[in-house]
């Protein structure tokens, strides 16, 4: 073999062997996915959602974040569904997971509230709402 078809068929492999270890690390992101749109179906089929959205991100600009953002019906009870929305992510198989946020609006009455909890407070969702199943 040349050594100028041997550079081609190093550099072809190096090539595979990037684009295929790039497959695999999109597998665990999908699964994440599939969980935060579950834990996103549970939310919305609720007869006070409105809308609901959760998101699972593993970046550098988003750490092990799972964001949940819930519109209601007017009148709607905000606590209710913050807690819930807490409750769902910390008892998903979302992880890994350091921080959690939740926002919950009423549009129709102008009101909103929006809470996160950092690995700091897990002791307190561990007290609340049990161990995580991961």
């Amino acid at each position: 073999m040349s050594g100028r078809l041997r550079i081609c068929v190093m550099a072809l492999a190096v090539l595979v062997a990037t684009l295929t270890s790039g497959c695999q690390h999109s597998k665990p992101q999908e699964n994440m996915d599939l969980i935060a749109e579950q834990i996103q179906n549970d939310l919305q089929v609720r007869p006070d959602v409105t809308k609901a959205e959760v998101t699972y991100q593993n970046t550098l600009d988003a750490y092990q974040l799972a964001f949940v953002n819930i519109d209601t019906k007017p009148g709607a009870d905000l606590d209710a569904l913050m807690d819930e929305g807490f409750r769902l992510v910390w008892l998903s198989r979302l992880q890994p997971l350091s921080e959690i946020q939740v926002w919950v609006s009423d549009a129709a009455q102008h009101h909103g509230d929006h809470r996160s909890a950092g690995k700091e407070d897990f002791a307190d969702l561990t007290a609340k709402y049990g161990k995580r199943p991961v």
